[in-house]
């Protein structure tokens, strides 16, 4: 991977304190995670991977600009809403969510609140 440096929403940082994620977790999602297709509209980007043994999605911007990342949310997914691999929406979740929402079916792609 080309050199990077990671910047750091004020959402991000705030997130990262509250759930204990350190920038080297973040880090390690960034070089070795795999992405999510559709898991965030574009340009941004959902990447999940491990990290010291807990999973972790991390939502970018790549800047594109002098190889810098925006970081914009972080989180662990809730095994709840995400598949056993932590890649893929159980359906179950969508269509409660589609019911809440008045029933139309739709994607959506709200991490966290």
């Amino acid at each position: 991977m080309a050199s990077f440096s990671l910047e750091f929403s004020s959402h991000a940082v705030e997130r990262m304190l509250q759930r204990k994620i350190s920038s080297e977790d973040v880090r390690r999602v960034v070089i070795s995670g795999t992405e999510i297709p559709g898991g965030s509209p574009a340009p941004r980007r959902l990447l999940f991977a491990f990290s010291g043994g807990r999973p972790i999605h991390v939502v970018l911007d790549d800047l594109s600009i002098d190889g810098k990342i925006l970081i914009i949310t972080v989180y662990e997914p809730d095994p709840e809403m995400w598949g056993e691999n932590f890649t893929r929406r159980r359906d179950s979740f969508d269509e409660m969510r589609d019911l809440q929402s008045g029933g139309n079916p739709s994607r959506h792609n709200d991490h966290d609140s």
